[in-house]
């Protein structure tokens, strides 16, 4: 192409906007890729939060964990010692 500052080109002004235009496309393709990337991080880095929180409450919930299964067993033996005091829950259970 013959140089755009040649003051007889018949398309001069055209050239002149058709340069402007691919500018200002570049421009733009780059800010889409800087926020494209912005918001991969961003995902990635929430992500990595969460797991962070819940590494570190990990012990909390080990220990209510526990504490669950105390009651669990303390359920059953309650249970299975009212079975044996109770004649296998026959007659002798109240309001039988």
């Amino acid at each position: 192409m013959d140089s755009i500052e040649h003051q007889d080109h018949p398309d001069r002004e055209l050239l002149e906007m058709l340069q402007e235009a691919e500018a200002k496309v570049e421009q733009l393709r780059v800010e889409l890729d800087r926020r494209r990337e912005f918001r991969r991080q961003m995902r990635a880095d929430e992500a990595h939060e969460g797991t962070d929180e819940e590494v570190e409450r990990l012990s909390e919930y080990l220990e209510q964990a526990q504490i669950n299964w105390q009651a669990v067993r303390k359920f059953f033996q309650s249970a299975i010692e009212e079975y044996r005091a109770d004649d296998a829950w026959g007659s002798g259970r109240p309001g039988a």
